[in-house]
């Protein structure tokens, strides 16, 4: 049985999609549950869910092919390693990255396989630079240039508020425009920038526009399409909306519509609990398991999985 889910697995993720279009609430669903197993040390049944996610969508998230690479690392499965690290790298990933670079079990797999990942990174790369839109990329890594440079603290350890702002403005400008001649910028359009949603360049600067914010009914759209993922979508608005989400008592927070994403807690309050999992609902988030995820962050903060 293993043997078998190892290897469909490994050629799912390099399947041809068999839906019309993208199915990225299947994709995120089976992804959470994958994440689970993970969490709880069921490696085989992770395998299962990550095989029927890679079904749902024709672009991937490095972070969960990252995932699958680790775990095949696990599962002992060459085949599930390259095939993991390959997709990684059509889709932007380079082969210098520190998660690759400084992985000492995936220097040494790659080594043993006769140092594999070099042999086909520049097909690879061909495949990426011919898949997405590199001049609009570099667009964004400018507009996120200057996001940071107009956050620069001066000599005397303060912001430029006009500046800042100014900066802010002409980034919404930009990425209204962008928005309506290409669509939403997210992966699929540039491809890979982060495995971190909220620290790629349109996530940054989404989440520094504060009250001239993008309006909602584009950022939820676009987390259906896979092109902005719920993660930041929720971090963001509990950095704006609830101070945090962790400095306002429960009592007060209910009035509030929270997701509960920075500075993970665990929800005690059932009523709480309903709300919350109410509004992650509509935006593709799984219910609330905090207290789990941050047990196994202290445990396993430099170990192997992404799981946010």
């Amino acid at each position: 049985m293993k043997r078998l889910i190892l290897v469909i697995i490994t050629l799912s993720v390099f399947s041809i999609n068999i839906y019309s279009q993208s199915d990225y609430k299947s994709y995120y669903k089976y992804v959470y549950r994958a994440e689970n197993h993970l969490m709880d040390k069921k490696y085989d049944s992770a395998a299962v869910e990550y095989k029927k996610a890679f079904e749902q969508v024709d672009y991937i998230f490095v972070k969960d092919l990252i995932n699958t690479t680790y775990l095949s690392l696990i599962l002992k499965n060459d085949s599930m390693f390259v095939a993991s690290l390959t997709k990684a790298f059509c889709e932007g990933l380079e082969i210098t990255d520190p998660m690759i670079v400084k992985n000492k079990k995936i220097q040494k797999l790659n080594k043993s396989l006769g140092n594999i990942l070099e042999a086909k990174y520049d097909s690879c790369r061909n495949v990426y630079t011919n898949t997405y839109n590199l001049e609009l990329r570099e667009k964004l890594l400018e507009m996120d240039k200057l996001d940071q440079s107009c956050r620069k603290k001066n000599i005397f350890g303060k912001y430029n508020l006009k500046k800042r702002n100014i900066g802010d403005s002409l980034n919404r400008v930009d990425l209204l425009a962008i928005i309506d001649k290409y669509g939403f910028p997210g992966p699929l359009l540039i491809g890979y920038t982060d495995t971190h949603p909220l620290f790629t360049p349109t996530g940054i600067i989404i989440h520094h526009l504060g009250n001239e914010k993008i309006p909602d009914s584009i950022l939820i759209n676009a987390i259906y399409t896979g092109n902005y993922q719920p993660d930041a979508y929720g971090m963001m608005y509990d950095y704006h909306n609830t101070n945090y989400t962790l400095e306002i008592p429960d009592d007060k927070r209910i009035l509030i519509k929270a997701y509960y994403c920075m500075n993970l807690k665990k929800v005690d309050n059932d009523s709480l609990r309903k709300m919350v999992n109410n509004y992650r609902k509509e935006i593709l988030m799984p219910t609330v398991q905090f207290s789990k995820k941050t047990q196994y962050y202290v445990k396993h903060r430099d170990e192997y999985f992404y799981i946010y």
